[in-house]
């Protein structure tokens, strides 16, 4: 079990730091424009992701509530 524990840790710590990145990619983004190397393009990726949930009408809805259900436990903690 302890295992498993530590495999879990891992993920919810690279899940935080990811968590993290995001909203500095997008002020990047919005700053320095879509040239930067590591962090260019994020701010069209959300858009095409919204763009995806918008599509599906109900269900993309039920999907991007259970998407932020799942953000909003892993930064419980």
């Amino acid at each position: 079990m302890g295992a498993v524990n530590s495999i879990v840790d891992i993920v919810n710590g690279v899940t935080r730091l990811a968590m993290a990145l995001i909203p500095l990619a997008i002020v990047l983004g919005v700053l320095l424009g879509a040239n930067i190397p590591i962090f260019g393009g994020v701010i069209e990726e959300i858009v095409r992701i919204v763009k995806i949930f918008a599509g599906e009408s109900l269900i993309g809805l039920v999907a991007l509530a259970i998407v932020i259900w799942l953000f909003r436990i892993s930064t419980a903690k």
